[in-house]
């Protein structure tokens, strides 16, 4: 779930009830209290999820060493594909491409578009879903993906304004100058949160 800041999530002491159903599942599940990402974005971290490598080893997301994730290196998905599972990931776009080496060791790969954000989880979610239904029987490894609650912060119909994000801002959150400006957009993407968790309830 690209970008959900744990602070964001009533599982981590937030106030507003973002997400009741991932504070759900957290309450039959294990929940990693500190949780330190090997960087503040997309490419490289999920690189060092895939690999278990620094950044500054693997190399992905660094122009200067190529950008892409090399084949040199093992990703958790070829690891289980050796070890008998099927492999598949599911994202709805962004920059987890499958050109540029996120795609090793997977049988099937769904990148979105063109690795814009066109996130749309109830694709994701639906295609998942749908996946499940055919190969829950086999030994899987299911990598799936989200941006929705990436800016820009758009939530939709019913879930706009639950929190008060409703009011008229100029230009994005990146711009807010004012304490008023910037209550907005955050209650815009809290509301991006619960249409995620509302969507993700079905899975």
């Amino acid at each position: 779930l690209d970008t959900l800041g744990a602070r964001h999530l009533p599982t981590y002491g937030y106030a507003r009830n973002t997400a009741p159903n991932l504070d759900a599942f957290a309450k039959k599940s294990t929940v990693f209290e500190q949780c330190i990402s090997a960087s503040p974005w997309t490419v490289p971290s999920h690189a060092s999820v895939f690999t278990g490598l620094h950044p500054a080893v693997h190399g992905a997301g660094i122009h200067a060493k190529g950008y892409r994730l090399r084949g040199e290196f093992v990703t958790l998905a070829e690891l289980a594909r050796a070890n008998g599972a099927l492999t598949t990931a599911i994202t709805d776009g962004g920059p987890l491409s499958g050109r540029i080496g996120f795609s090793q060791g997977f049988d099937a790969y769904r990148d979105g578009s063109n690795g814009a954000h066109d996130a749309d989880i109830e694709v994701t979610v639906a295609e998942t879903i749908a996946w499940l239904e055919e190969f829950h029987d086999y030994p899987f490894f299911l990598f799936v993906h989200s941006f929705q609650v990436h800016d820009p912060y758009d939530p939709p119909e019913g879930f706009r304004g639950m929190f008060g994000g409703d009011a008229e801002v100029q230009g994005d959150h990146t711009k807010a100058r004012t304490d008023a400006e910037r209550a907005v957009w955050i209650a815009r993407y809290d509301e991006e949160i619960a249409y995620l968790d509302h969507t993700l309830a079905r899975l």
